[in-house]
């Protein structure tokens, strides 16, 4: 099989959950055996929708060579629709039609929920795409509980973020919401209320950039 990565393309005017999905797909893309299996879902010609639980999001994800496209809505005859409840990891919830079978139900999820490797360097990958935005502090410090440390910048105004491995790093990766994060308490924060907001407006345009 010709192991070239997939190609991830958004659908004219993506909503917030085409462009979610679109960049899942994009990190999922990096780990050359999720790759494949977008591969063999492209011979199928596949069709998913995806429903997002208790909001009016609707997106469609069509395999096809070597093209994953998302677009906005859904298709009349998808091959399979599965429920996600976008408010955990993208966990599905219910597919149909049932015969399609539980593996490419289990497949769609693990496309859908990327495994971050190293979260230094998501951190990084964060920093690279965020550090310029108007308001950004000069420096960012993220701590890990284990005692590892990463410093991105060198301005004289620093903030800094305290958490475990597994949250930084989806929240660098813009898996999860910073806001959320830090409201929920899995990461606690040392900064201005000002620059909690800057934040958490970086890290939804991790979340949904293009």
């Amino acid at each position: 099989m010709n192991t070239t990565t997939p190609d991830v393309r958004l659908g004219d005017d993506p909503t917030p959950l085409v462009y979610s999905i679109g960049h899942r797909l994009r990190l999922s893309m990096r780990d050359p055996a999720i790759a494949a299996l977008a591969e063999t879902f492209a011979l199928r010609d596949l069709q998913v929708v995806v429903i997002a639980d208790g909001t009016p999001g609707t997106a469609t994800i069509s395999f096809s060579g070597k093209t994953i496209a998302v677009q906005h809505g859904q298709t009349s005859a998808p091959d399979l629709t599965v429920h996600v409840d976008v408010a955990s990891p993208y966990t599905v919830t219910s597919c149909a039609p049932e015969e399609v079978g539980d593996d490419v139900a289990f497949g769609v999820s693990r496309l859908l929920n990327p495994v971050v490797g190293d979260w230094t360097e998501a951190a990084r990958e964060f920093w690279e795409l965020t550090s310029g935005d108007l308001g950004m502090p000069g420096r960012l410090i993220a701590m890990c509980g284990d005692g590892q440390k990463v410093v991105l910048g060198d301005g004289p105004v620093e903030y800094e973020l305290h958490g475990s491995a597994t949250n930084l790093g989806r929240v660098f990766a813009g898996l999860d919401s910073l806001f959320e994060q830090i409201v929920g308490g899995a990461l606690y924060m040392r900064g201005t209320m000002p620059q909690l907001s800057v934040m958490a407006g970086a890290s939804w345009k991790v979340q949904f950039h293009v």
